[in-house]
């Protein structure tokens, strides 16, 4: 529980930095936008639980935006992977909308 609660979080992180260098960011834009999605993130999930807490297009059920991240998240095969095992444990744990949609294109990666 620890290695997901602390080592694999600072290992995502890294990862979201990773993508914002890749978008052309320096670490002090990247920083201004981890930061306070992170801050509130981990608030949420402290006060309200992991399902209060999940939010963004997986939640959602936007396919389209997910298509789009998984073609762009070709140029960064590690990011790719991360993202595809995180949505796929997302999607199996967590208030999802267009779930049979989600488990089709995360299934098929």
């Amino acid at each position: 529980m620890g290695s997901f609660s602390s080592p694999l979080v600072v290992a995502t992180l890294s990862l979201a930095e990773e993508l914002g260098r890749a978008a052309g960011l320096d670490s002090k834009q990247i920083e201004s936008v981890i930061g306070p999605i992170f801050a509130r993130t981990s608030e949420n999930f402290l006060k309200k639980g992991s399902a209060s807490a999940f939010s963004g297009p997986i939640s959602r059920g936007n396919i389209a935006t997910l298509q789009k991240h998984l073609r762009e998240l070709k140029k960064l095969p590690e990011a790719r992977a991360a993202y595809l095992a995180l949505g796929r444990a997302a999607i199996k744990r967590l208030p999802v909308k267009n779930r049979k949609q989600l488990e089709a294109l995360f299934r098929k990666g």
